[in-house]
């Protein structure tokens, strides 16, 4: 299929909000409100942990579990397994709790989600565990002690441990619970921790928590609604999956720091973090869920291109489940990001209508706007260490000659998108400069000529959509032209020039080739020749270098081993093909949309043959959602090749007739057979005619 061409121009598409609110999230704005909202909270996270089941071991409802307790003073329990007990819901209001290791002569192994009391704002302000609990619930038991301040576990216990009245499993790899009332500004997690728990360090007077290298997944709720925490920092660890809700209503968290290893972000992760107001999502990022990021200060997002699943009203959503109208999202064309702008849901009644603007765009303008600039004549410039560079071109001129020097200073680089524009016809571009940026000379649809007398590095699409520009001279000091099409979309191009030089690039004939001309870079589109011979020892065709050609009717590539990627594609005169001995790869759509191509003649030694090669136009009326019918054979067309070879089992993997043993004479295709014959009887004549020459030559002598 062919490839899609990518956008080069710095597009904004400027774009207002109008969706409904989404599953809005109850708000807690201050310290002041979190005792306020704590219940409700404490109930959502319940309600969270019940829906999902992804980690609890009680599996029955409500009901049924309470026809199965049995209640033994403060203690309400349940029967495992192995008839021991599993304590389920408890009434004491003492302040200090003591968890028997026994109860009605049985042995307490496990404490379930409830166990402490399944009602908000429980007395207790200490909890002991004996030895014998060998299973707390991982729904935390302990989300509904707020006045909670130390936990202790025997030390014989084998399962769980506590250091400073906080709660892990017994190798510390996890922590269960950071109590809720325990004093104290700072906390430093054990090296060893590898887990926070669901809701373990949840509503705690924190200000600062340091992360060890080890952690590698934070759990629901696992540090949300710390309201006095106001930076993050988990740049070092090797987290690679913030849970439900995790950061949710840290309404004083302003600094987050993601760890490059991190690949998802789950739904409401930071929601209500009203004072976050930038965050920079790293770079292996997947999936943003369903409002986590509802609430915050965020006003744009810039989202990686990794990122393939973004969930409803992940950005752009006050508390309330309300749009913002000047929400911005910054991202790739295509994107993920993209998709997101414009998201909707009729079901749900959810549409997104965000401002969308290319990271390329936004990276530019924010460099851009980073610079101290001044005036000089026509040009626009800033001074970097003592050099000029030109940041913007407002000259009218039909010819514009760049100054090699702006008030002193040598005039040595062309930003991004600096000439961009403008309706110079012809551009001089003098010796002092030794940079052109991407972009530089984008959309200049009225330039004809320019001529580059020093720059090392020309940037990707630095003459992009530049529809007049005919002659292009580069200096022969170029090191480099970024881009795999750098000349693409410059369809009147007719010559390109290479001065004299140490650089990387030369010239022969109006065509571009690298220095010793085993490369050809790029054929001018409108080069009026119908037919191309590539010189000797040339080995390779660039990709897309001969896209699009007007004129050429007929190419010869004696030397000629790898034709790259849409090489000759939509050379729509193009009527015959001459090929090396030595050819080993035709790239994908190499000669796709060559309508004239008629047949083409492949050697045995041609190992690689990409997808479309040959053989192959533009379908103009395809019906495949998919694309997969984009392209279509072309009538006729057909391959002379052996039986065996690369190119008869590509041909017969694509329908394409082929034509075996037959050999190329002057323009025509013969039959090795019909060949065979003709010189059969050649031979035949020729044999007889000297024999008859040596006869009348004997019959001369006699005489």
């Amino acid at each position: 299929m062919l490839r899609k061409r990518k956008a080069t121009a710095f597009l904004m598409s400027l774009l207002v909000c109008t969706s409904n609110a989404v599953t809005p999230l109850a708000s807690c704005a201050d310290e002041e409100s979190a005792q306020e909202v704590y219940e409700e909270n404490s109930e959502e996270i319940t309600e969270v942990n019940e829906s999902e089941n992804t980690e609890s071991e009680e599996q029955v409802t409500e009901d049924t579990q309470q026809e199965n307790f049995t209640v033994s003073g403060n203690f309400s329990y349940s029967l495992t397994e192995d008839g021991n007990i599993c304590i389920e819901d408890c009434t004491s209001e003492e302040t200090e709790l003591v968890i028997p290791d026994s109860i009605d002569g049985k042995t307490v192994t496990e404490l379930g989600k409830t166990a402490l009391g399944g009602e908000a704002n429980r007395p207790y302000t200490s909890v002991s565990i004996p030895s014998t609990v060998d299973y707390i619930s991982a729904e935390n038991p302990f989300i509904y002690c707020p006045r909670l301040a130390e936990i202790t576990v025997d030390p014989q216990n084998k399962d769980y441990c506590s250091q400073d009245g906080i709660l892990y499993n017994k190798d510390k790899t996890s922590i269960l619970e950071y109590p809720q009332g325990k004093q104290g500004k700072n906390f430093s997690l054990p090296q060893t921790v590898t887990e926070i728990g669901i809701a373990s360090i949840y509503m705690t007077s924190l200000e600062e928590i340091n992360f060890p290298d080890s952690l590698k997944n934070i759990k629901r709720y696992g540090i949300g609604s710390n309201l006095r925490i106001k930076s993050i920092d988990l740049s070092s660890t090797a987290v690679e999956e913030i849970g439900m809700s995790a950061f949710i209503e840290c309404t004083s968290l302003e600094d987050v720091k993601l760890p490059d290893s991190l690949y998802s972000i789950e739904g409401q992760a930071f929601a209500l973090c009203k004072s976050l107001t930038e965050i920079t999502l790293p770079e292996k990022l997947e999936a943003i869920g369903q409002n986590a990021f509802m609430g915050t200060g965020l006003e744009s997002i810039v989202i990686p291109p990794s990122v393939v699943e973004i969930g409803y009203s992940a950005f752009g959503y006050d508390e309330n489940g309300n749009p913002d109208d000047n929400f911005t999202i910054i991202g790739d064309y295509n994107s993920s990001a993209y998709i997101y702008s414009t998201d909707s849901d009729d079901e749900y009644d959810y549409h997104n209508n965000f401002q969308f603007i290319a990271t390329q765009a936004y990276e530019s303008e924010k460099e851009y706007n980073s610079f101290d600039k001044s005036m000089f004549e026509d040009f626009e410039y800033t001074a970097i260490n003592g050099e000029a560079m030109i940041t913007m071109c407002v000259s009218s001129e039909s010819r514009v000659e760049i100054p090699s020097e702006i008030n002193g200073m040598p005039v040595t680089r062309l930003y991004k998108s600096s000439f961009s524009g403008i309706s110079a016809e012809e551009i001089i571009v003098p010796d002092s400069v030794k940079t052109i940026d991407t972009l530089a000379f984008y959309n200049d649809q009225y330039l004809s000529s320019v001529v580059i007398n020093g720059a090392e590095t020309i940037g990707e699409d630095a003459f992009g959509s530049c529809i007049s520009l005919k002659n292009i001279t580069i200096s022969g000091n170029c090191k480099e032209i970024q881009g795999d099409e750098p000349f693409l979309s410059c369809p009147s191009l007719e010559e390109f020039s290479v001065s004299d030089g140490d650089g990387e690039y030369s010239s022969e004939n109006g065509v571009l080739y690298n220095k010793d001309k085993s490369v050809l870079v790029a054929y001018p589109a409108s080069k009026p020749d119908k037919v191309f011979t590539a010189p000797k020892g040339t080995k390779e065709i660039q990709m897309s270098a001969f896209c699009y050609a007007k004129y050429i009717e007929s190419i010869v590539l004696p030397d000629v081993e790898k034709i790259g990627f849409y090489a000759f594609e939509g050379c729509k005169s193009l009527k015959s093909a001459e090929f090396s001995e030595s050819l080993n790869t035709v790239s994908e759509s190499a000669f796709a949309d060559c309508d004239s191509l008629q047949s083409v003649r492949l050697c045995e030694n041609l190992e690689n043959i990409g997808d479309y090669a040959f053989g192959f136009v533009t379908n103009p009326n395809p019906t495949a959602e998919d694309g997969s019918d984009s392209m279509m054979l072309l009538n006729g067309f057909k391959i002379y090749t052996e039986k065996g070879t690369t190119a008869y089992k590509y041909a017969n993997a694509c329908g394409i007739k082929t034509v075996a043993g037959t050999v190329k004479v002057g323009e025509n295709n013969v039959s090795r057979g019909f060949l065979y014959t003709v010189c059969g009887i050649f031979t035949a004549l020729l044999a007889g005619g000297i024999t008859a020459t040596i006869i009348k030559k004997r019959k001369g002598s006699k005489k």
